[in-house]
């Protein structure tokens, strides 16, 4: 329980990447211990896809970011974080080296 506790009060969020690319071995293990999470029956309903195209994910940011603004009258709480939506230079993903998608199975019972 103590590295447990240990664990989860060292987690820091990381906003600063590097531009070291991040090698498939270490992706693929990272992948490999997640998929070890509990989860309902076991069904395991999660699929994964790892971007490292940075134009690609650059995309995906400015995408997100449209659909962001073109939302925010519905999330009045959002409007803090408006500047940073309006600024072409932002990226949401902070130009991490990798992007992981992890999204589930509507089939699924437990989806």
């Amino acid at each position: 329980m103590n590295s447990f506790r240990s664990m989860i009060r060292r987690r820091r969020s990381c906003r600063a990447y590097t531009e070291e690319p991040i090698s498939e071995e270490v992706l693929r293990g990272l992948i490999d211990n997640a998929v070890w999470v509990p989860n309902g029956s076991n069904n395991q309903p999660w699929r994964f896809v790892v971007i490292t195209d940075k134009a690609l994910m650059k995309h995906y940011s400015d995408l997100a970011k449209a659909d962001w603004l073109d939302n925010l009258t519905d999330s009045p709480h959002m409007h803090q974080y408006e500047q940073f939506m309006r600024d072409p230079d932002y990226n949401i993903f902070y130009y991490a080296p990798a992007l992981v998608v992890v999204y589930g199975n509507r089939e699924s019972y437990w989806y």
